[in-house]
């Protein structure tokens, strides 16, 4: 993990009612993920300390780069991204005071197509009578979510603290210090996941600092996704309690995981597991215990 100062974040959400999180650059009219991917967890937990470091909601760029990569909205969430070790995750079931699942939902809508269309088609649908342009200037679409109304999920994000203030100064020109009392009022205050209609409330929290007694090796439990291709473990056999979900990784590939899971999970729908997945570390390979919370970051080298 290097050897610079590597902080953790730790919190336990309730759902008021569930979250939109989709693919980013594509189109309104696709569904949700089932859980909240990698970068929405970062996302969550820059948000507020961002706040709490007095940093601006969008810098303006101050390095030589031009354009940050496309999918980060801002340059901090940007810097966090890049100084992630780890993000996850997990939907909490018993004893984590929830029996609540998620599920997808699609509605059907309208959303307002003209201001996307352009030249002749905009034009020839606009002098038509309503009845026939309407399918073409507000076309109806299914716009997906994901639902969970009291549902508890616990967030984890793993990073590299002084990476982290280096590119805030070498991107935007800010000056920021990384402590574990900022880190932690941050995850105090964690309040929303994905669009800005997705709200939460924090129940429990921990932030603090990951030494070398956090590494584990060998057969782990293992409670948040895990990407299947990252080549340092394998679920142990016997295990049926995972799921295999397509989610983005922090560089916003799509990228398969396996889930911990209900065994009667599917693509659409996510009960709380019975037990951890269980998980045999390759050589050379750790994971990183988060402690009391039980969470244990994507394995790092």
């Amino acid at each position: 993990m290097g050897e610079g100062r590597v902080f953790y974040a730790v919190s336990e959400l309730e759902l008021h009612w569930g979250f939109i999180v989709r693919q980013m650059g594509a189109s309104a009219a696709q569904l949700s993920y089932l859980l909240p991917p990698p970068p929405t967890v970062v996302g969550a937990f820059m948000n507020t300390l961002a706040r709490t470091l007095g940093l601006p909601e969008a810098p303006v760029r101050h390095g030589r780069r031009r354009t940050h990569p496309q999918h980060h909205v801002t340059l901090t969430h940007y810097c966090a991204t890049l100084a992630t070790i780890a993000a996850g995750s997990r939907l909490l079931g018993d004893g984590g005071g929830s029996h609540t699942g998620l599920v997808l939902h699609s509605d059907t809508t309208r959303l307002l197509g003209g201001p996307w269309k352009g030249g002749g088609s905009y034009n020839d649908a606009v002098r038509k009578p309503i009845t026939e342009s309407i399918t073409e200037i507000m076309p109806v679409q299914a716009a997906g979510y994901t639902t969970g109304m009291g549902t508890r999920l616990e967030i984890a994000w793993v990073f590299d603290a002084d990476r982290l203030e280096k590119c805030l100064l070498r991107e935007a020109g800010l000056e920021a210090k990384v402590g574990i009392n900022e880190l932690e009022a941050a995850a105090r205050s964690v309040y929303r996941l994905g669009s800005r209609e997705s709200l939460a409330t924090t129940h429990a929290y921990k932030a603090g600092a990951v030494s070398q007694d956090g590494l584990l090796r060998g057969t782990i439990d293992y409670f948040s996704y895990y990407p299947q291709p990252s080549g340092c473990s394998t679920p142990v056999a016997g295990h049926t309690g995972l799921l295999k979900l397509i989610l983005p990784d922090t560089s916003y590939r799509e990228t398969l995981f396996y889930v911990p899971a209900h065994p009667s999970s599917g693509q659409t729908h996510l009960v709380p597991p019975l037990e951890p997945a269980r998980f045999r570390l390759r050589p050379n390979c750790t994971a990183i215990d988060l402690g009391s919370h039980r969470v244990l970051a994507s394995n790092t080298q």
